[in-house]
């Protein structure tokens, strides 16, 4: 990708240009937590993915939506209306991304 640094998943690419991280080569996995996607109105720099559920458990909803051909579950608030088949924009803050490579933890 002309010497970008990106993370491309299954039918995603993310733009790892914003991380100042070292991050190694090779067949990485990619981890985020559900409380730290967030949603954005900014279609341009944003990954889309397709709401497939939401689960209600009160003071928070959680949403899983499919990014690419990946699974991810996100948590919003309990205000959100979104329903299945709904487009939402996410952003990873760079910062909260976590990466495995063979199954342990590249660290920081």
């Amino acid at each position: 990708d002309g010497g970008r640094r990106r993370f491309q998943g299954d039918g995603f690419s993310l733009n790892l240009e914003d991380s100042s991280r070292t991050i190694p080569e090779g067949n990485l996995e990619l981890g985020i937590r559900p409380e730290d996607v967030e949603m954005v109105e900014d279609r341009s720099a944003s990954l889309k993915a397709d709401v497939g559920m939401i689960s209600n458990v009160g003071s928070e909803k959680y949403i899983h939506a499919r990014l690419g051909r990946e699974e991810i579950t996100l948590r919003a608030s309990k205000d959100v209306a979104y329903v299945s088949g709904d487009i939402i924009h996410l952003q990873f803050p760079p910062d909260r991304l976590h990466f495995f490579l063979n199954g342990q933890r590249v660290k920081r």
